[in-house]
């Protein structure tokens, strides 16, 4: 579990390996990449993307492994709905 008082260090990379990726959150180092190439003409996607990441960061301190991917992506989609007023 990580430590609350710890911010992720954020790194920002071209592309991921697979190509695929808008971001990622990696527990053992505490670190978010996020790739650029996706988000090439579209700012707000940039910051949605930071946010998820970020997300994925708090959820990982506050629960460990707890919950599964697919539970943790279907908690962050509520909260960036609800960060939007649309929930």
């Amino acid at each position: 579990m990580s430590n609350f008082t710890t911010p992720a260090l954020m790194d920002f990379k071209f592309q991921s390996h697979d190509g695929d990726d808008y971001g990622e959150y990696f527990e053992t180092t505490n670190r978010i990449a996020i790739y650029l190439i996706p988000h090439s003409e579209c700012i707000p996607n940039l910051l949605a993307t930071i946010t998820h990441e970020l997300f994925h960061k708090l959820i990982t301190d506050f629960e460990g492994d707890v919950i599964d991917i697919e539970q943790e992506h279907t908690l962050i989609k509520k909260l960036m709905w609800f960060e939007q007023d649309l929930v």
